[in-house]
Protein backbone atom coordinates (compact mmCIF):
# COMPACT_ATOMS: atom_id res chain seq x y z
CA UNK A 1 0.00 0.00 0.00
CA UNK A 2 1.77 3.22 -0.92
CA UNK A 3 2.25 5.93 1.91
CA UNK A 4 -0.83 8.88 1.54
CA UNK A 5 0.17 12.04 0.20
CA UNK A 6 1.15 14.16 2.69
CA UNK A 7 1.25 18.42 2.67
CA UNK A 8 3.62 20.41 4.90
CA UNK A 9 2.45 24.07 6.19
CA UNK A 10 2.58 26.08 8.36
CA UNK A 11 0.48 26.12 12.02
CA UNK A 12 -2.51 28.22 12.34
CA UNK A 13 -4.26 28.34 15.73
CA UNK A 14 -7.14 26.71 13.94
CA UNK A 15 -4.59 23.67 14.07
CA UNK A 16 -5.05 23.98 18.31
CA UNK A 17 -7.04 20.67 18.96
CA UNK A 18 -5.11 18.54 16.54
CA UNK A 19 -1.61 19.44 17.82
CA UNK A 20 -2.70 18.91 21.08
CA UNK A 21 -3.38 15.87 20.15
CA UNK A 22 -0.74 14.55 18.58
CA UNK A 23 1.68 16.21 21.05
CA UNK A 24 0.12 14.49 23.52
CA UNK A 25 -0.58 10.89 22.02
CA UNK A 26 2.80 10.98 20.62
CA UNK A 27 4.40 11.40 23.79
CA UNK A 28 2.06 8.84 25.24
CA UNK A 29 3.07 6.57 22.84
CA UNK A 30 6.72 7.02 22.72
CA UNK A 31 6.85 6.83 26.63
CA UNK A 32 4.46 4.15 27.74
CA UNK A 33 6.48 1.12 29.95
CA UNK A 34 9.72 3.46 29.93
CA UNK A 35 8.10 5.59 32.41
CA UNK A 36 5.83 5.91 35.21
CA UNK A 37 1.91 6.01 33.89
CA UNK A 38 1.07 8.77 36.08
CA UNK A 39 4.28 11.14 34.15
CA UNK A 40 2.06 10.44 31.33
CA UNK A 41 -0.99 11.76 32.45
CA UNK A 42 0.43 15.64 33.43
CA UNK A 43 -2.20 17.49 30.82
CA UNK A 44 -5.18 16.43 29.01
CA UNK A 45 -5.83 17.39 25.16
CA UNK A 46 -8.24 19.84 26.21
CA UNK A 47 -5.82 21.88 28.32
CA UNK A 48 -2.64 21.47 25.86
CA UNK A 49 -5.03 22.28 22.51
CA UNK A 50 -5.66 25.99 25.31
CA UNK A 51 -2.09 26.24 25.47
CA UNK A 52 -1.14 25.72 21.71
CA UNK A 53 -3.70 28.75 21.54
CA UNK A 54 -1.92 30.94 23.71
CA UNK A 55 1.56 30.59 22.01
CA UNK A 56 2.65 33.74 19.94
CA UNK A 57 5.13 33.60 17.84
CA UNK A 58 7.64 36.56 16.56
CA UNK A 59 8.22 37.06 13.25
CA UNK A 60 10.71 38.98 10.90
CA UNK A 61 11.13 39.08 7.31
CA UNK A 62 8.62 35.62 7.20
CA UNK A 63 10.42 34.13 9.74
CA UNK A 64 9.78 32.60 13.05
CA UNK A 65 12.31 34.20 15.23
CA UNK A 66 10.88 33.51 18.80
CA UNK A 67 7.79 32.58 20.91
CA UNK A 68 6.39 32.75 23.90
CA UNK A 69 3.54 30.34 25.79
CA UNK A 70 1.49 30.99 28.84
CA UNK A 71 -0.93 29.33 30.84
CA UNK A 72 -3.30 30.31 33.66
CA UNK A 73 -2.81 29.04 37.26
CA UNK A 74 -6.73 28.42 38.31
CA UNK A 75 -5.28 26.85 41.96
CA UNK A 76 -2.69 29.96 42.61
CA UNK A 77 -4.31 32.97 44.65
CA UNK A 78 -0.85 34.54 44.78
CA UNK A 79 -0.04 33.74 40.73
CA UNK A 80 -2.67 33.82 38.14
CA UNK A 81 -1.06 32.71 35.32
CA UNK A 82 2.93 31.81 34.35
CA UNK A 83 4.91 32.55 31.85
CA UNK A 84 6.24 28.70 30.56
CA UNK A 85 8.13 29.44 27.91
CA UNK A 86 9.94 32.02 26.03
CA UNK A 87 12.68 31.97 23.24
CA UNK A 88 13.99 34.11 21.36
CA UNK A 89 16.45 32.92 18.47
CA UNK A 90 20.25 34.35 19.39
CA UNK A 91 20.57 36.70 15.65
CA UNK A 92 17.60 38.54 17.35
CA UNK A 93 17.97 38.72 20.74
CA UNK A 94 18.35 42.23 22.31
CA UNK A 95 15.62 43.98 19.84
CA UNK A 96 12.98 43.89 22.92
CA UNK A 97 11.35 41.20 21.18
CA UNK A 98 10.85 38.81 24.22
CA UNK A 99 9.54 42.41 25.87
CA UNK A 100 7.07 42.63 23.07
CA UNK A 101 6.04 38.99 23.33
CA UNK A 102 5.64 39.05 26.82
CA UNK A 103 3.27 41.90 26.86
CA UNK A 104 1.08 40.60 24.23
CA UNK A 105 0.96 37.21 25.72
CA UNK A 106 0.24 38.99 29.12
CA UNK A 107 -2.75 40.58 27.62
CA UNK A 108 -4.36 37.89 26.61
CA UNK A 109 -4.38 36.03 30.14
Amino acid sequence: MPAPLVRIRAATIADADALARVMIDATVAAFRGLVPDQCLQWITHEESATNWRRTLVAIADGTVVGFALARLLEDDPIFRSELRVINVVPCHQGQKIGRRLVLRIVALL
